[in-house]
């Protein structure tokens, strides 16, 4: 074999590589800014369809009191809990489970496997309810 055969070779196998490796990032980054700008309209408009439960998680948050409270139960009005871990609660309606929904669909808060409704705040989420 010739050596410019080789060379041409190599060169054209590490040209591929690269153009398959950048047109991947270009397409990805592409995904997830689009994927940014879908949650960030959904979170408009969750917070414009239901502001009394975001202006409440929003005075929750930034009360000095909860600055490290990171979960939160959604509970009938008459239940008693016993927690040794700081937690908010919130009230068990329909409007409060359509919020905490699609709050989970979005993927501000997670639900932690317990016998009751227990979510997780993530630290996006309580940047973003601080932001606003």
């Amino acid at each position: 074999m010739d050596l410019s055969f080789v060379t041409g070779l190599f060169m054209g196998c590490l040209a591929g590589i690269a153009g398959k490796y950048l047109l991947q990032n270009m397409i990805v980054k592409r995904q997830h800014v689009e994927d940014d700008k879908n949650k960030q309209l959904e979170w408009e408009q969750l917070s414009q369809d239901y502001p009394q439960f975001i202006s409440q998680i929003k005075k929750d948050i930034n009360n000095p009191e909860h600055q490290n409270i990171r979960e939160f139960f959604v509970v009938d009005p008459l239940a008693i809990l016993n927690t040794q871990i700081p937690r908010l609660r919130y009230d068990l309606t329909d409007e409060v489970l359509c919020v905490v929904n699609r709050l989970e669909l979005l993927g501000y808060i997670e639900k932690i496997k317990t016998n009751c409704l227990l979510y997780k705040m993530k630290d996006d989420f309580i940047a973003l309810i601080r932001s606003m």
